[in-house]
């Protein structure tokens, strides 16, 4: 097992940058622990507490958060699952005793009713990087960087549980060895492991997903048949897991293949729908690089293979780029670059690059969400987080502008939607001050659109993170 100081060196280039201040304050913190016995355990992660979260996902029950124990005070770090019932009523009994507004959010320190009951949290190593649900909502796959795998995750839709262990054992446990995939040779014909430094995590769907999975039986469950492409930060490389059931495989993701020869640096990879490659972006070239995926009826025989680069250039370097949309036709890229802060349109028949919209310093992701707004029409718009800036900007693509900057203090980082039509709201993970705060997307309340309601969590605010 890699030492703290080691895994301090792994600090996420996926997480907001910091200064030599925070790295400074965060040795002070990790060097008692390295001074103890090495057979000491450890202490455990707290239960119904957020810790560092830094990514999320959200399916019709539940909201999952990755705590990532970024500064080493734990053993490892969690994955918590929150039910969105529990979180509703939480915020109705704020909002009807003191009321929720933009103006002064609701905070609701005691999360640990929330959680969605039972097998609602499971340990995993440090650094929790990345988290997605696969194509049939039926797993959770969580990109660890203290474990140097995949971890797969079973979730019970029923009971409400998540689990990667053998047994049914009580209160949050650790993920075991068979559900951190890629970390031993021996668990792929091709004796691979999983590269150095894994950043990023996307989920493509493959022939065959979602048809019943008995064929003689139209009413069976839907089948998963998907792959799993990791983008590393450093070594210039991706990672292929396949993640299908049939005669003779593993009911598990496979580690199958490595591709190397990419830019080094890469901060995320997307997939995009319409030509069903994964874009790759990276902090060292100004270009974005996509990688397709030959899937052989013979597992082993799988591969990942260059699927063509896409220029940046046009601002400045085009180098850092951070997050990535594609139209639905195929026809455009849009692309989030930290430094200087902006969206670059990208035409992807030429292709060229079309226009550049100035956003805010810092930025992390993006992500879109179509809906309807407080005057009645219904618009597609793009959420990019902005760390530094410590906001949120919203930007209205057809329009090409930034038509709202919606304030939230702390770390913002990752932002997830509520699937569920009657409650339209988002959920952003405040890296800095270990809460979530929850945006109100609400067009029949115009005084609090696109504004925080609520604060899940006790604030713990980390001076020098910026």
């Amino acid at each position: 097992m890699p030492s703290p100081l080691a895994l301090l060196g792994r600090i996420s280039t996926r997480s907001p940058t910091f200064g030599w201040g925070a790295l400074f304050a965060l040795v002070a913190l990790v060097a008692p622990v390295t001074a103890c016995s090495l057979d000491n355990p450890g202490t455990d992660p707290p239960s119904g507490r957020l810790h560092f979260p830094i990514a999320l996902e959200v399916d019709d029950t539940r909201l999952f958060v990755a705590s990532s124990d970024f500064d080493l005070r734990y053993n490892g770090g969690i994955i918590s699952a929150f039910e969105l019932a529990r979180i509703d009523a939480a915020i109705d009994e704020a909002d009807a005793s003191s009321g929720c507004t933009g103006a002064a959010p609701c905070t609701i320190e005691d999360i640990a009713p929330l959680l969605a009951q039972p097998g609602a949290e499971v340990k995993v190593g440090a650094f929790a990087i990345d988290l997605a649900l696969s194509t049939q909502r039926r797993r959770m796959f969580a990109l660890v960087r203290g474990d140097g795998a995949v971890v797969s995750i079973d979730l019970d839709r029923d009971g409400r549980a998540m689990s990667c262990f053998s047994g049914s054992p009580s209160g949050a446990a650790r993920c075991s060895g068979r559900y951190l995939r890629g970390k031993t040779a021996d668990q792929t014909e091709r004796r691979i492991v999983l590269p150095a430094e894994p950043q990023s995590l996307v989920v493509v769907p493959l022939a065959g997903d979602g048809e019943p999975e008995d064929p003689d039986d139209p009413d069976s469950p839907p089948a998963e048949r998907q792959a799993l492409v990791v983008a590393h930060s450093t070594g210039g490389r991706a990672s292929l897991f396949l993640d299908r059931k049939a005669e003779g495989e593993s009911v598990l993701p496979t580690l199958v293949h490595v591709l190397d020869g990419m830019s080094d640096g890469a901060t995320v990879a997307t997939y995009d729908r319409a030509t069903g490659l994964v874009a790759v972006a990276n902090r060292a070239n100004p270009v974005v690089e996509r990688i397709g995926i030959a899937d052989d009826p013979n597992i082993a025989r799988s591969y990942l293979f260059r699927g063509g680069d896409v220029s940046l250039q046009g601002v400045n370097t085009g180098r850092d780029a951070r997050g990535m949309i594609f139209e639905p036709d195929g026809s455009r890229a849009y692309v989030v670059q930290r430094s200087p802060g902006s969206l670059m349109r990208i035409d992807l028949r030429t292709p060229r690059f079309e226009s550049a919209l100035e956003l805010c310093p810092g930025a992390s992701l993006m992500t879109e969400r179509t809906g309807e707004l407080p005057d009645g029409s219904v618009r597609r718009r793009f959420y990019v987080t902005c760390y530094d800036a410590q906001q949120i900007f919203v930007v209205d693509p057809e329009l090409g502008e930034v038509v709202n900057v919606i304030r939230t203090g702390g770390g913002p980082h990752e932002l997830v939607f509520d699937p569920r039509a009657d409650h339209p709201r988002a959920y952003l993970a405040d890296f800095r001050d270990s809460v979530i705060r929850v945006i109100s997307l609400d067009p029949s309340r115009p005084e609090t659109f696109e504004r925080v309601i609520a604060i899940l969590g006790e604030i713990r605010t980390v001076r020098g993170l910026d």
